[in-house]
């Protein structure tokens, strides 16, 4: 049940958020990059509760190891790299606080578990 609430809730944050994205248009690189795994976070929840072949376990966990790359370089990002160092390398036009960060890491944390789950 709780997951449910939480695939439509991150659902609807990422619809509602998306006209807020066109005021920086043109994007970045990385903000593309973003765009695309926040569509895979998504896909993760909707293959985990619906249960559709969407990926063989292989394919699931080349998408856990992504999915853990990008939270580790985000934290990476936030306390051992110069500021903004990633974003400012691959091009961002979307300026971020530490705290948007962090709560973005922390809604994406049950998608990483559930990908992790595919993949057994």
């Amino acid at each position: 049940m709780w997951w449910k609430i939480y695939f439509w809730a991150l659902l609807v944050l990422s619809l509602l958020g998306l006209p807020m994205l066109l005021q920086y248009f043109p994007f970045g690189l990385y903000d593309y990059i973003s765009i695309a795994l926040n569509v895979v976070l998504i896909l993760v929840m909707y293959a985990y509760l619906f249960r559709p072949k969407i990926l063989k376990k292989k394919q699931w966990k080349l998408v856990f190891y992504v999915l853990v790359f990008v939270f580790l370089e985000e934290l990476a990002e936030l306390y051992l790299l110069p500021k903004h160092f990633v974003t400012n390398l691959l091009g961002s036009t979307i300026p971020l606080t530490e705290l948007e960060v962090w709560v973005s890491l922390l809604l994406g944390l049950p998608t990483v578990y559930a990908v992790y789950k595919l993949s057994k």
